[in-house]
This record gives C-alpha cells, sequence and structure tokens, in this order.
C-alpha cells in the first residue's frame, strides 16, 4: 500500500541522479529530487522553507519523493529529519549506495576534474565530452573516503532501518539490470512495475569506469596502498565484487525461503541486511523455522556476548578491532567504544563491569561506561565459550575455568571483588605436549547453580577418560567429583556402555528449577550426538533424550522457552553441514533436526561455544559465527526461532 511519501537516502557520488531520471518514469511517482539542497540559497525564510514543503507534500501525484544526502543534509535541514522520526509511519526509505565504496571516492575526484572542464559534475549521452582519459586520483585521499564511506553508509542504514520500511538498492544493481533493480522499488513502494519496454534509459552516462585500472593513471600506487590497508577488495570489478559480497542471497542454500521483494520488506523491519531460512517439521506435524539475519555489520564484527541479568537492560556486545559495539535493541542500533586493546572473550558482571580476554589469558578490566580500569594477569590460557564462565548473584563470586591445547595443569580462577584479584580455587593435571595423556584435556564448562546456594557445577574433556564432572557447594572453596553412576532412556539403547563416559563431555547448558540439560561435544563414534539431563537431586544418573542431533559435535545449546530448546553443531565430522536440533525438554525427545550447508566447505566450528544462553520473547538470540557456515557474513548473526503450533 502506497504511503505519503518517500525518501532517498543517500551519499554524494552514489548515482541519485540516474535513480531519480528513471523513478520520474512512473506516471505515479514525482521524485522531486534534492528539494533542500543550498538551503540558505533556496528558502532565505522559515516561510520559505515551509511553502516549498507544502509544495510536495500537496502534488496530486501518489506518490512524492525527496532526496536526502548524508551527512549533509542532516546539518542543514535538521527539522526534516525530526519530521520524518515524527511520523515514521508515513514514510519509506530508499537507501542508496554503492556496493564499492572506492569507486565512489574516485568518482568524486573524476567529478571535480569534469566539472573544471565543462562546468558540470556529470556526463550527458550529448555532452561534448563523451568520457574523461584516464585521470591521476590523490590516492590518500581516496582511500580515506572510500573508509568513511563505508562507516557512513553503515551508520544511515542504521538509522533508517531502525523506525523506517527501508529498501537498500545499490548503484551498481542498476547500472546493470535497472529494470529489475525499478521494478523492486515499485513493488515496495506499492506501485505496479513500469512495463520492461517503456523504461528508457537515463541521459546519464558513467564517469568513471568499471575496471579501475583503466581509469587511473596512478593505479599502481592505488593498488599497493589498498592492499596496505586490506581495502583490496575495492579493486574488483562490479561482477566480482558483488559475488564476493553475496548479493544474490549470500545465504542461499536451496532451503524454502521469501521471494526477492518479501524478504527485502522483512529484512527492513527487523533492522537485517539478507536472511536465509531452514525449515522442518516436528514428530507432530508443526512447522519449525529458524533464520539467520544478516546485520549491517562489517564481516569482522564479532559476537562476544548476550547480556541477560534480571532487572537489567538486555545487551549484546561485538567487537571490531579494538572497538567494542553494543546494542540495547536486539541488534537494530550499536553504540560505539573503544577499548585499550584486542580481546576474544567477554564477561560482564551484575554491576556492569566488563572482562575482555586476550588469547593470553590476561583479563582487560572496564567500567560500566567502557572506560579502563587495568589489566589482570591470570593463567596463560583463556576461558573457552559463554559456558566457561558465570557469576553467582547472591554473592558475586566470579568462576572461569581454563582451555588450554594441552597444558601440565588446568586451573580453575575465582574472584570474590568484581575481578579485581583472582586466585586459583580448583587445579586438575593435564599434559604439557600430549592432549591425550592428562589426567584432562582442558575444562568445558563452570557454572552456577540455579536453584541451589552456593552450588557450582564443572565438566571437562576431551577423551574417554577426561570426560569428568564436579561441583561445589561452598561456592567455589572446594570440589567433588562426580561418577558416572548409570546412563539409561531411550537414546542409550544404541550405544555401547563402553562409550558412556563420554555422555560428560559437553560445552553448554540449560539449568532448569530440577534438572540439568545438555547436547555432547561428542557423536560416540559416529552414532550421533546425544542430548541428557540429570537430576539436581540425583546427579550421576544420566537419562538420554530419544533420538540424536546427527553426525557433528554439539557445541551451542540455546533454550528457547521452556519447552524448547535448540541445539547447534560444528561442522567438522560431516564438513558439509552444520546441524540445528530441535529439542523437547518436557518429553525428552530429539524433534527434528535442520541442515546448515556449508557454503565454504572447509572444517567449522561455526558458532564454537559462543552465544546467548537462551533467546528472548521474540525467539531472537544471537551467535559468533566464523565466516564459513554462512559465508559472506558478519561474525555477529542474529538468529530467530519460529514454531507453529
Amino acid at each position: 500500500m502506497p504511503k505519503p511519501l518517500f525518501v532517498t537516502l543517500f551519499m554524494a557520488r552514489s548515482g541519485s541522479k540516474f535513480l531519480r531520471s528513471l523513478l520520474n518514469q512512473h506516471p505515479d511517482i514525482e521524485d522531486f529530487g534534492e528539494f533542500f539542497h543550498d538551503r540558505a540559497k533556496k528558502f532565505l525564510t522559515e516561510k520559505d522553507l515551509f511553502i516549498g514543503l507544502g509544495q510536495v507534500l500537496l502534488t496530486s501525484c501518489p506518490q512524492r519523493g525527496i532526496q536526502f544526502r548524508y551527512p549533509r543534509h542532516f546539518t542543514e535541514i535538521p527539522e526534516f529529519a525530526e519530521l520524518l522520526i515524527s511520523r515514521t509511519q508515513a514514510v519509506r526509505i530508499i537507501h542508496l549506495k554503492r556496493r564499492n565504496k572506492l569507486k565512489g571516492a574516485i568518482s568524486q575526484q573524476n567529478a571535480e576534474a569534469l566539472k573544471k572542464m565543462t562546468g558540470k559534475a556529470h556526463l550527458f549521452r550529448k555532452s561534448e565530452v563523451s568520457k574523461l582519459d584516464k585521470t591521476e586520483i590523490d590516492v590518500p585521499r581516496a582511500l580515506k573516503e572510500a573508509q568513511e564511506r563505508d562507516r557512513l553508509d553503515a551508520e544511515y542504514f542504521r538509522w533508517a532501518a531502525s523506525q523506517f520500511e527501508t529498501l537498500e538498492v545499490f548503484y551498481e544493481d542498476l547500472v546493470e539490470d535497472r529494470v529489475q533493480t525499478v521494478s523492486t522499488i515499485c513493488r515496495f513502494l506499492g506501485l505496479n512495475p513500469i512495463k520492461p519496454d517503456t523504461l528508457r534509459e537515463s541521459e546519464l552516462v558513467k564517469v568513471t569506469s568499471s575496471d579501475l585500472s583503466k581509469a587511473i593513471a596512478n593505479y599502481d600506487d592505488l593498488a599497493r596502498e589498498a592492499k596496505v590497508l586490506g581495502l583490496q577488495r575495492w579493486l574488483l570489478d562490479d561482477a566480482e565484487l558483488a559475488a564476493q559480497a553475496g548479493s544474490a542471497e549470500p545465504f542461499d542454500a536451496g532451503k524454502a525461503s521469501k521471494n526477492s521483494h518479501d524478504t527485502a520488506r522483512a529484512s527492513i523491519r527487523d533492522g537485517w541486511d539478507k536472511a536465509l531460512e531452514f525449515c522442518g517439521e516436528t514428530r507432530a506435524g508443526h512447522k519449525v523455522r529458524l533464520v539467520a539475519e544478516k546485520l549491517a555489520l562489517r564481516t569482522n564484527t564479532v559476537f562476544l556476548e548476550d547480556v541477560v541479568h534480571n532487572g537489567q537492560p538486555r545487551r549484546i556486545i561485538t567487537l571490531q578491532g579494538e572497538t567494542i559495539w553494543q546494542s540495547s535493541d536486539a541488534g537494530m542500533s550499536w553504540s560505539q567504544h573503544d577499548i585499550a586493546a584486542p580481546a576474544r572473550k567477554c564477561f560482564t558482571t551484575r554491576t556492569g563491569r566488563h572482562f575482555l580476554q586476550d588469547k593470553t589469558g590476561k583479563i582487560g578490566l572496564y567500567d560500566e561506561h567502557w572506560a579502563h580500569i587495568g589489566d589482570i594477569e591470570t593463567g596463560p590460557y583463556p576461558w573457552h565459550g559463554t559456558w566457561s564462565i558465570d557469576e553467582c548473584p547472591s554473592t558475586g563470586t566470579i568462576l572461569w575455568a581454563e582451555y588450554p591445547y594441552c597444558a601440565e595443569t588446568v586451573n580453575v580462577w575465582r574472584s570474590v571483588d568484581d575481578g579485581q584479584s583472582w586466585s586459583i580455587c580448583f587445579s586438575v593435571k593435564g599434559h604439557g605436549s600430549d592432549p591425550k595423556l592428562g589426567d584432562i584435556r582442558h575444562f568445558h564448562l563452570v557454572q552456577k547453580c540455579t536453584t541451589w546456594p552456593g552450588r557450582w557445577y564443572l565438566s571437562s574433556g576431551d577423551h574417554l577418560s577426561q570426560c569428568r564432572f564436579w561441583t561445589s557447594d561452598d561456592d567455589g572453596v572446594t570440589w567433588q567429583e562426580i561418577p558416572l553412576q548409570s546412563v539409561n532412556g531411550p537414546g542409550a539403547n544404541d550405544l555401547p556402555a563402553e562409550l558412556y563416559p563420554l555422555v560428560y563431555r559437553f560445552t553448554g547448558m540449560i539449568q532448569l528449577d530440577d534438572r540439568l540439560i545438555w547436547a555432547t561435544d561428542d557423536t560416540f563414534r559416529g552414532n550421533g550426538a546425544r542430548v541428557c539431563t540429570m537430576d539436581k537431586n540425583a546427579l550421576g544418573h544420566v537419562r538420554l533424550f530419544g533420538g540424536d542431533c546427527g553426525t557433528n559435535e554439539i557445541r551451542n545449546l540455546i533454550q528457547i522457552d521452556n519447552r524448547y530448546a535448540l541445539a547447534i553443531s560444528e561442522a567438522k565430522l560431516d564438513i558439509d553441514a552444520a546441524y540445528a536440533s530441535v529439542i523437547e525438554m518436557v518429553d525428552e525427545q530429539v524433534e527434528t533436526t535442520l541442515y546448515l550447508p556449508n557454503r565454504r566447505g572447509t572444517k567449522s566450528n561455526f558458532m564454537n561455544g559462543v552465544s546467548s544462553k537462551q533467546a528472548d520473547d521474540r525467539g531472537r538470540f544471537f551467535a559468533q559465527s566464523d565466516n564459513i557456515v554462512l559465508y559472506p557474513a558478519p561474525m555477529t548473526t542474529r538468529w530467530k526461532f519460529d514454531l507453529a503450533r
């Protein structure tokens, strides 16, 4: 259904005039272009501005459009931005941008050169100058402006997508197939597409060649400096870059997916860029849908933590280099915080203090506003993942467990002063050079019991004799091993008894009031990973759910609600796919397993034990991604689980 106004949000040299020339061929569209540009000259008074805007809004054409350039117009005409925000339901946003940010920056320099020659910044079919000769560009300026374009495109997309229905349109797609791209825009605006044979070519001509080596006189200098900055992807031609960027549904897995227009509309509503659906059915025939949502984040933005503390806003913490990106609205918008040094792990206490741990085990302490307090030296090894560190809410005691490749001694660390100081509270003998020879290889999990005061749970792996389980009932001061006493349940019927100790090999856990639930980081020699449960008042007696989770080892276990959970594997033993198994916790049954095809076909840890522990009330959770199974994709993925009951 049409809305009163659409706004084309864009940055200079993104093809705005080209797009306008095409849209205005539709009988129901009048795009007024950069109506507010040069405000000081066009609108001398507030009255002039009011009258001008009235001319736009009161035109008889069903779809009125205005082009709004960022960042300039947000500063020059802030009233219009405020007006848009106050009427979000009446506005649609077309976000026009270049896929290749470097070409946008070079186009700016070429346009400046063209203007000196002709007095105009654009080429037309009837222009005396048909094209520019090779030009020598300011390489440092071009690369700096390309990076700035990349940042601003992401920033203003987040601004738009968090508040309006927004459609992303790439200039390169408009040039490659104007008919298809304009048709998509028309459907987005609620209009019938222009008939393909009636859409005329624009009179505008591209200024910058698609092949930069043919357009830039000092191309070798550009290529060398781009490589130094890691920006060589922008030297590719448009087709190669589109393929690398995954413009044609990067998560295409051959599963049931929406048509392109529905996907675009859905992605706008919830703020993602692309989406991939995986579908299945429960034993009772109920439809299951798992959606991977690609957020507007750079590929190297790594998910670290989903912070859930009672009485506090839920926060998502990600890391890009030495910058923390934090969201309090499920990834719709992000705040930026600089940190002192790169890190790999994060944990946030109930007081708001953040622990950032690097690969050496060193912990950087930060306050609730991400101000650096100092660094703490502990052991030489980091913790493993989300379930390898926890805090007792009543005492404030914090424990984390080491995860070395192999080590002479493997330790559990304890703090009682909000991470200011740490001491070893438990140690087990390992082996310095052979991971199979120690009493354990490393610790997988340490978690506070949600029911019993003072109790903690601890597990280890990896090999048969190294899969062990302990508890502490005095807040981590002393520990008791819990021997495996029995294994039963329908999932145990086809397993050799000599493999039963492997049920203690797991990296994630769900706690209900009366029992623990986990999925094994082991497939029992190809028989399939299992879901296990153990009553909190009968430790050592393990029941196996009916069914299995496939032939890859489970690394993440996310609680969806009081009845369902999702076990997600890596892609190593079966390299073709990772598995997502739907678990029914009441009936103790694996309902169905969804296959997530491995796009790159190399061994993948996938989420690797780092994710939300539980979904929110809309079925959404976050996880780390290694850019292999889902490729290309940011290393932060938002997921959504739906079950039609």
